[in-house]
């Protein structure tokens, strides 16, 4: 029945997720329609730059809530809940408040730096400015998600802020607004900021209140999301590091090509996304009541529904690379070797399973802190070297080849640290 449960939450989740990745299309498609190549590589550069500091301004507190939050709701433990989440609450905005004010007041030295001009340098700032709102909204919809609420997760994360996005983008439109990069940025932040306010509202919504404070769950919060913090800084930075990279050492039009390319292919870990968002509060709480079998069994369930889902997906976009690049525009369909490579890559990140999730939620996060660590260097190293040489395609084959290997080598810790090998999916134990 409990197998039933999480096929059935799973599957719901997947479509909601489905719609997600619509939605974010849409934008894409808005943003790459109706601006120039050049603009749109600048777009997507900041929106992944503002993706990275929101994880590094969390300070690893997403990954604890819900490791701490659904340990603590399978005990109604709603004072100990309030507790940590108003103490990580406290903590991030210190870190995003000063991080949003470093990007604003330097932005003349960011855009001369990355773009050589100072053209861009308002641009920056408007970015800058989305940094708390999209950081805050998002954490809250971590702590969602450690609630099970994982349909609310899901829409603060993933569709809120494109459908937004879109709906300001028509009316201005209707309006007769003229679309331009800057008119474009304005929007992403009246969306982001209309986003952090249902974020505020579905957290007051469920949460509840209680007279009692009990903090004896906070300084246990804090010590575990410290090497969380370092590991999901490094993560994010290693998913974004070809869009950042291709921005310092090549041009805005290879950022743009490997952005694209890049959105479609992570379309094949859509189930992963999904299934994790379900999974991971499940692994925690069968992890701290000792009941391996049962998370193992869980596991391997995840692993055959991922796999099932995303192949006929690899083999559709490689099929149709070329419709599929044409979409966003005529010059986009020079990113189709780049979208190939991205697919490869992501294929092997969701047949490897939910590995980065079960070590961070069975209290093995420095394991994966140090391959995200090595990882990271690869990244660096790869992607400096290949893209000065071969722009947008050498993105890609860095971080596909880093993909590969941060999640492989995730798979032998999951064997050493808990005694199944995650690569084994066909497993019934």
């Amino acid at each position: 029945m409990k197998m039933n449960n999480i096929i059935k939450k799973s599957f719901f989740v997947f479509l909601i997720k489905i719609v997600g990745a619509i939605s974010g299309l849409i934008m894409t498609t808005l943003v790459t329609r109706n601006l120039q190549l050049e603009s749109s590589g600048i777009f997507f550069l900041c929106f992944s730059t503002l993706t990275v500091l929101s994880i590094f301004c969390s300070r690893g507190m997403h990954v604890a809530y819900v490791r701490f939050i659904s340990k603590l709701q399978s005990q109604d433990e709603w004072s100990k809940i309030n507790s940590i989440f108003t103490k990580g609450l406290y903590s991030v905005l210190k870190v995003v408040i000063i991080t949003s004010l470093i990007f604003f007041f330097s932005s003349n030295y960011v855009s001369l730096f990355v773009f050589n001009n100072f053209d861009n340098s308002i641009i920056i700032k408007i970015f800058s400015l989305c940094i708390p709102f999209f950081t805050i909204s998002k954490l809250i919809g971590y702590a969602l998600q450690g609630l099970d609420k994982t349909s609310s997760t899901i829409f603060l994360q993933n569709i809120n802020i494109p459908i937004f996005f879109a709906t300001i983008f028509v009316i201005g439109n209707i309006q007769g607004i003229d679309n331009n990069l800057y008119v474009l940025s304005i929007y992403f932040f009246i969306a982001n900021l209309m986003n952090f306010f249902v974020s505020v509202f579905l957290w007051y919504n469920v949460k509840k209140t209680t007279i009692n404070i009990d903090d004896s769950e906070n300084e246990s919060f804090m010590i575990a999301s410290q090497p969380l913090w370092i590991l999901s800084s490094i993560t994010i930075l290693i998913q974004f590091s070809g869009e950042i990279l291709t921005g310092i050492f090549s041009t805005p039009s290879e950022v743009a090509y490997f952005s694209v390319a890049n959105r479609i292919a992570m379309l094949i870990s859509i189930v992963l996304i999904a299934i994790n968002l379900v999974a991971a509060p499940r692994f925690a709480k069968h992890f701290y009541n000792n009941n391996l079998k049962e998370m193992r069994k869980i596991f391997y369930l995840c692993s055959k529904i991922m796999i099932c889902v995303s192949f006929p997906v690899l083999i559709g976009i490689i099929l149709y690379s070329s419709e599929i690049m044409g979409f966003f525009g005529n010059e986009y369909v020079k990113g189709v070797i780049v979208l190939k490579i991205l697919i490869i890559g992501q294929f092997i990140n969701v047949a490897c399973g939910s590995v980065g999730f079960i070590l961070n939620m069975t209290g093995h996060e420095k394991d994966m802190r140090n391959i995200s660590v090595f990882t990271l260097i690869i990244a660096l190293t790869s992607g400096i070297i290949l893209i000065q040489k071969y722009g947008s395609l050498g993105a890609a084959i860095s971080t596909s080849m880093v993909i590969s290997s941060q999640n492989l080598i995730a798979c032998y810790f999951v064997k050493k640290r808990l005694g199944f090998n995650p690569l084994k999916f066909w497993s019934n134990q």
